[in-house]
């Protein structure tokens, strides 16, 4: 099970540690490497939002936005951004907000 410890100061040093590797290996191309790396962020930032990590449910919302790692899909971002505004996170807040005066516009 994560804890705050392990998502702040394993999680994102190790994918760190994958792009590095990544970049270093000759045969993977730029766009092929960072297509695993996204993929890889997602299903972590996935797991992690999953248990209720309110980082992790903003940053899984990130991901369905812009489409990193997963195909974009404005519904599942709003989805997981209000979950982490729930927790009172405010950029969440914040998204959700810009998504629906975008929408309204």
């Amino acid at each position: 099970m994560l804890d705050s410890h392990n998502v702040c100061c394993t999680f994102l040093p190790r994918m760190v540690r994958d792009a590095t590797e990544a970049i270093q290996r000759p045969r993977c191309g730029v766009i092929q490497c960072q297509t695993r790396l996204q993929i890889r962020y997602f299903h972590r930032s996935r797991k992690a939002a999953e248990q209720g990590y309110v980082e992790a449910q903003f940053s899984l919302g990130v991901c369905y936005f812009d489409g990193v790692g997963v195909p974009k899909d404005n519904e599942e971002a709003i989805k997981w951004w209000y979950k982490a505004a729930k927790q009172g996170y405010t950029e969440a807040l914040k998204r959700i907000e810009e998504e629906r005066s975008h929408n309204e516009e």
